[in-house]
């Protein structure tokens, strides 16, 4: 290598090491927020430990694999433990499995702006609920007394029973 080039590659060191320290603050390019509708939904949410009567308290858990852009796979899990803080070793519990779970479109849930999801049961049967994501929080229609919309989706949400998104 020549005088010249050597100046060349000493002079472009500073500016390629900014640009790099530029892209590296700006965080990689939005991989924190969703580029599809069903991706805020990704993943397994833990409820909240409640009491299920008689020295028995519950925790539910959903999970969802994305398949499409509008659609994923999922599951309800219900642990029963024999303590407060569900913790430890659960007594026992229940599962039901979804193999499509399509979004079927928006609405206002409890004052809040969520997702009317469609749940197909392994036998086909269909489960409709309303979810609602803040951050790492999940908020579901499931457990609520709320009226039923014309497509027949709960139109409020279970405030009280948020799920939190399991790292």
């Amino acid at each position: 290598m020549n005088r010249n080039a050597m100046k060349r590659i000493f002079k472009a060191i500073p500016l390629t090491w900014a640009c790099g320290v530029l892209l590296s603050a700006c965080g990689g390019g939005g991989a924190d927020t969703p580029s599809d509708p069903i991706d805020k939904y990704v993943g397994t949410w833990v409820g909240a430990c409640a009491s299920g009567g008689a020295n028995k308290w519950v925790s539910y858990t959903w999970s969802f694999a994305k398949a499409t852009t509008t659609t994923a796979t999922g599951e309800l899990k219900a642990y029963i433990y024999g303590n407060a803080t569900c913790q430890g070793k659960p007594l026992g519990g229940e599962s039901g499995t979804f193999p499509l779970v399509a979004l079927a479109g928006t609405t206002t849930a409890s004052g809040r702006a969520a997702d009317k999801l469609a749940l197909t049961h392994t036998n086909n049967k269909v489960t409709r609920y309303v979810f609602a994501t803040e951050g790492s929080v999940l908020y579901s229609s499931m457990g609520t007394n709320a009226p039923l919309d014309a497509e027949g989706f709960p139109t409020g949400l279970k405030l009280d029973y948020p799920y939190e998104l399991k790292p």
